[in-house]
């Protein structure tokens, strides 16, 4: 008898966790210029049109640098980064990113795992680097790249 009352308060307890458990939602993050730095926790942060140092930090964060040449860093978790304007050098972290690239000559380097590098945007980037894992680097001609297990050339 007892066993079964145990049972059926861990059954209870159990549903009220699910009913009432929220999923952990992003973070939007607005930079103030200068140094901005993410959360453990998935970010959308987004920049400023002066210069930014991005830190998405752990979680799969979005990450917009705005205008500007702005430093990203994406760290930890399966990141989206877009440099938008500026000469912005921007790194991945830990898992599978995917950067994007802008109308300037950017510098971006992947992760160790497996990256996608966006950079087909008619300006020479001087360094789009895959970094390990298995890279795909979308370019132009004019770009030069290393590291990368696939290339698509516009």
């Amino acid at each position: 008898m007892r066993q079964r009352a145990a049972l059926v308060v861990v059954a209870v307890a159990l549903f009220a966790m699910a009913a009432y458990a929220q999923p952990a939602l992003a973070a939007v993050i607005v930079c103030g210029g200068g140094d901005c730095i993410g959360t453990s926790s998935p970010d959308d942060i987004t920049g400023t049109d002066g210069y930014d140092r991005i830190e998405g930090r752990a979680g799969g964060d979005t990450i917009s640098a705005l205008n500007s040449s702005d430093k990203v860093f994406g760290q930890l978790g399966a990141d989206w980064m877009h440099g938008d304007g500026g000469h912005d050098r921007m790194r991945g972290g830990g898992s599978d990113d995917t950067i994007w690239g802008d109308a300037q000559h950017d510098r971006v380097w992947g992760g160790p795992n497996d990256d996608t590098l966006n950079m087909q945007d008619d300006n020479s980037d001087p360094v789009v680097n895959g970094g390990n894992g298995y890279d795909v680097c979308n370019v132009d001609a004019i770009d030069t790249w290393s590291n990368c297990e696939v290339v698509n050339v516009a």
